[in-house]
């Protein structure tokens, strides 16, 4: 919300307030702009910590197996560092210590369901 736009308000809409009842609004600050930290290299506790110190939420956390990298640290981020944006959330891509297994899918339609759980 723009700065000083009205987001909340205490009563709430709708409701009857008396003439000497007092009424609070709490204003919008306007876009808050952050810059986004450096996460490569930390683990993805201190990654997190650092997000929460900079104002900014984690966002989706995905794994891949980077053999190079040490288990359970950031290998890449999204927005990327130093970068600055409104407020926005900071996905992770962290290395796995296990090589991520895939199968592939096979088609079940017009199975009936016991046929297709067998498959």
């Amino acid at each position: 919300m723009p700065a000083n736009a009205v987001v909340r308000q205490s009563p709430a809409p709708g409701e009857q307030v008396k003439v000497s009842q007092d009424v609070q609004v709490i204003l919008s600050l306007g876009a808050q702009k952050l810059t986004v930290p450096t996460l490569a290299g930390r683990s993805l506790r201190a990654a997190h910590i650092a997000l929460l110190e900079a104002g900014l939420p984690l966002g989706e956390v995905s794994t891949a197996s980077f053999p190079a990298s040490d288990p359970g640290t950031v290998v890449q981020q999204d927005p990327p560092a130093g970068s600055t944006a409104v407020t926005p959330r900071v996905d992770l891509l962290v290395s796995s210590d296990e090589p991520t297994v895939y199968y592939v899918m096979p088609s079940v339609i017009g199975m009936e369901q016991a046929e297709a759980q067998r498959v």
